[in-house]
């Protein structure tokens, strides 16, 4: 149970730490600040198409958080890569799409530990720590030292958490 817990703190952790400051970082980029913000608020309406399509995918799950794991991984990469900024701006789409549509799912593996209540209150702390200390972190990085720094921590944390989320998956998904 606590190694799921690791999984959902740090998927948060990178999922807040990037979303603060795609602003910040699009900016930097010389994207027109109106651009920057049709970007941001085009992306929440993405954001919630992601999490409608969730409903169409609760069959297969497994196959569901590979496959956005490895596509997240890749929409990070490509904002820590900055080969385009064409492709950093759909690489902000793809983010919001895709952590919105992968996280009922990464919530959902927490529930085969429930017993007494227990399990979604730790789930919850651990969520909220990410969300809290993902911005925090991230802001240190991209303050001493880049951007590029600040993406390629949370690509790695990124990188943890999936390897963590897909041990658990497949391990239960055996047992059954």
């Amino acid at each position: 149970m606590y190694l799921c817990l690791a999984g959902i703190f740090l998927f948060n952790l990178v999922v807040a730490g990037v979303w603060t400051f795609i602003g910040g970082y699009l900016t930097s980029l010389n994207v027109e600040l109106s651009v920057v913000y049709n970007v941001l608020g085009s992306s929440s309406m993405v954001g919630i198409l992601g999490a409608g399509t969730s409903i169409l995918f609760s069959k297969k799950v497994n196959f569901v958080i590979v496959t956005c794991f490895i596509f997240l991984i890749a929409s990070v990469l490509a904002m820590y890569m900055n080969i385009n900024v064409l492709l950093v701006i759909v690489s902000c789409y793809a983010f919001k799409y895709i952590w919105t549509l992968i996280l009922p799912f990464t919530m959902s593996i927490a529930a085969e530990y429930e017993v007494d209540g227990n399990t979604m209150n730790l789930v919850s702390l651990s969520l909220g720590l990410g969300i809290a200390l993902g911005p925090m972190l991230s802001g240190m990085f991209i303050e001493r030292v880049s951007f590029s720094s600040m993406f390629l921590f949370n690509l790695i944390m990124l990188i943890i958490s999936m390897a963590i989320i897909m041990k658990i998956i497949f391990k239960s998904s055996k047992n059954k």
